[in-house]
């Protein structure tokens, strides 16, 4: 099976080769249109517009300056910005690439009848496609730090389905192909892996809402077990608060409005919507373009339960935490060196995920079963078992 990796990455490199070359044509093309005429960015100065003056830089295109139409002035880097009577009155032979956030419309219009050619202009379609390319391009290099280790985890999980979920998610990354469901089984509660007994503790590390928590009582009822304790820890407001009322019926439920980590600590949480999920923490001190959505306190499971007893440690660790599942395992060692508990821990936030994950499990104790399950079609609600 291991033949399945080869393909999907020459394949991959396959890509790589035909967006880069594309890419290359396109701003190849711009320049020999150029000629000696000048190269002008027409737009605002946001992230979009100065994506693509990066993108040029990048592919040694020359700009000679970008016209703001709300006039601001100033520098980007060694690129002079000027305003739109300055590029009507200077830069009339200029070529003039129309950025993506303004009102294109309107823009072309005016420098159409401001004395600019159609021919002089190059529309904001283009600028779009050449952003989405080498938003691909940079994706693509980016999975290219990650690919070599996936022939690690092929190897790694022994069932075939396991294998499997490896390959399709490497799909995914080279191809956008869905993936798909290959489990019936409730979330986090695989038949054959989690088996539950007579006293677990469940550590609900990411509770959302306290569904998973439900859900747990649920299948100890059918397997006819019992819980002596549920720790549910939740660190947004608003899912804490539902939490704590939806599990307010149920006895030795307690919710802690903490987030997981390796450490005690303060995080930032992020707003993004290009990453899985809506909010993502991130080390202190670390450079995230993002809209900071509160300051909330974490701790480790170690920590939580420093003192207890074996007995009163958990026997059940499920983790979904928004791509903070690495550092809570590395949070949790003492505990998982002690009394090896089941984990089912969610493994699509990140590349890395599918063979960071057990990688981080097995340094800590390397008597594990690990097995990995898909259970939802598309890139989330990947989880891997240890057991």
């Amino acid at each position: 099976m291991t033949g399945g990796v080869d393909s999907i990455l020459s394949e991959y490199h396959a890509e790589i080769e035909r967006k880069s070359e594309k890419i290359f044509q396109m701003l190849d093309a711009l320049k020999e249109s150029l000629g000696e005429r000048p190269l002008v960015l027409c737009g605002r100065t946001t992230i979009i517009d100065l994506s693509i003056l990066e993108i040029l830089i990048e592919w040694n295109v020359p700009v000679k300056c970008f016209c703001d139409i709300a006039g601001l002035g100033g520098e980007l880097g060694d690129i002079p910005i000027i305003d739109a009577q300055t590029l009507i009155n200077d830069y009339a032979d200029a070529i003039v690439v129309i950025c993506p956030d303004i009102n294109v419309n309107n823009s072309q219009n005016e420098l159409i009848i401001s004395g600019f050619s159609p021919q002089q202009i190059i529309p904001v379609e283009w600028s779009e496609f050449v952003i989405i390319l080498q938003i691909i391009l940079r994706k693509f290099q980016s999975l290219g730090r990650h690919i070599d280790r996936y022939y690690w985890a092929h190897d790694f999980f022994e069932d075939k389905i396991s294998k499997q979920t490896v390959l399709d998610r490497l799909r995914m990354y080279v191809h956008d192909i869905p993936m798909e469901i290959n489990s019936s089984c409730s979330q986090y509660f695989e038949d054959g892996y989690i088996n539950l007994g007579e006293r677990e503790i469940f550590a609900d590390c990411g509770a959302h809402i306290g569904d998973s928590a439900i859900e747990f009582i649920k299948m100890l009822d059918k397997a006819k077990g019992g819980y002596a304790h549920i720790y549910s820890f939740e660190p947004d407001s608003r899912n804490y608060a539902l939490a704590v009322k939806n599990t307010s019926k149920y006895p030795n439920v307690t919710v802690i409005p903490k987030g997981l980590w390796s450490t005690e600590t303060e995080l930032e949480f992020f707003e993004k919507n290009d990453t899985f999920g809506s909010s993502f923490a991130f080390k202190p001190g670390s450079t995230v373009i993002g809209n900071v959505i509160q300051h909330v306190p974490v701790t480790s499971l170690d920590i939580f339960f420093a003192g207890k007893p074996d007995s009163e440690l958990p026997t059940f660790i499920k983790m979904d935490i928004e791509g903070s599942e690495k550092e809570a395992l590395i949070g949790a060692r003492d505990i998982i060196r002690r009394v090896k508990p089941k984990l089912a821990i969610c493994a699509y936030h990140k590349l890395e995920d599918i063979y960071a994950l057990p990688q981080t499990i097995m340094r800590i104790r390397d008597d594990y079963k690990f097995a990995l399950r898909q259970y939802q079609n598309g890139p989330y609600e990947t989880v891997l078992y240890a057991v």
